[in-house]
């Protein structure tokens, strides 16, 4: 069930996702009840500990999105540990950059860089193209957090270019949208519109919605900066209007800025 609706949630048809976040929330006792069996089970039982793995692996997109930070940090590392015991190096690297980006939405960006680092390595040793893509943005995505833009825009730059070279147009998007919002922080506003018109064409393309709807939020608050104020709002409203259809709990945020927005239009 967990995997069927990660999968749909992820599929290019946008017309699915909404439905796949139904079918994970109707789901989800049963979902984590079956994690907290195998997570018992797997100290003793390696067949359990696969189990445990699979669970962080099959549905991290829909998690990051449904389950608060805090609740998924004991799922994610007892799935670190499981592919530990049973010496899947792939997962234990992608469990490992889950666990950075729930101690980011903590917070705690020390913490996530850590994690992010111990993906990277794992990546590396393995050859793996698209775990090293996320591991880099990832990096990126901390080190503009700390306020460190040069590491930034470096890890950032070293995550599009695999994400070109493999052709990870969702992944090329993301990695689009960090610099956008790099150079944003330096005041460089028209290069970091072009990096995120360029963002939301892929977005658009693929049918990303979460994507589509950060890119717009963030050509929103580039205009803003720029005190365009009719394109900021335009920006903004159709933000929402997607995050709102999703389910996201960014939508609250991007109603604040809206709010700003009018009142000093």
């Amino acid at each position: 069930l967990a995997k069927n609706a990660e999968d749909e949630f992820i599929g290019s048809d946008q017309a699915l996702q909404i439905p796949a976040i139904k079918r994970f929330d109707a789901e989800r006792d049963n979902i984590f009840a079956g994690q907290s069996w195998a997570e018992g089970q797997s100290p003793q039982d390696n067949e359990a500990a696969q189990i445990c793995n699979l669970y962080g692996a099959c549905f991290s997109h829909l998690m990051s999105l449904r389950v608060n930070p805090s609740d998924r940090i004991p799922i994610t590392t007892a799935a670190v540990n499981a592919a530990q015991q049973i010496g899947d190096r792939r997962n234990e690297g992608g469990h490992l950059g889950d666990l950075g980006v729930a101690y980011s939405n903590l917070g705690d960006v020390s913490k996530a860089i850590s994690f992010y680092e111990q993906a990277l390595v794992i990546a590396r040793e393995i050859g793996d193209c698209r775990s090293e893509y996320r591991s880099l943005g990832n990096l990126g995505s901390a080190y503009q957090d700390l306020g460190d833009v040069p590491k930034a825009i470096s890890f950032s730059e070293q995550a599009l270019l695999i994400s070109r070279e493999i052709g990870n147009r969702r992944g090329e998007g993301v990695s689009l949208g960090l610099l956008g919002n790099a150079y944003a922080k330096l005041g460089n506003l028209p290069k970091a519109i072009s990096f995120h018109e360029q963002a939301l064409v892929i977005s658009r393309e693929i049918g990303d919605r979460r994507g589509e709807g950060r890119h717009l939020a963030n050509l929103g608050l580039a205009y803003y900066k720029l005190e365009e104020r009719e394109k900021a709002i335009a920006y903004t409203e159709e933000a929402i209007q997607i995050h709102t259809e999703i389910q996201s709990p960014t939508a609250e945020t991007w109603r604040k800025n809206l709010a700003i927005f009018r009142s000093e239009k």
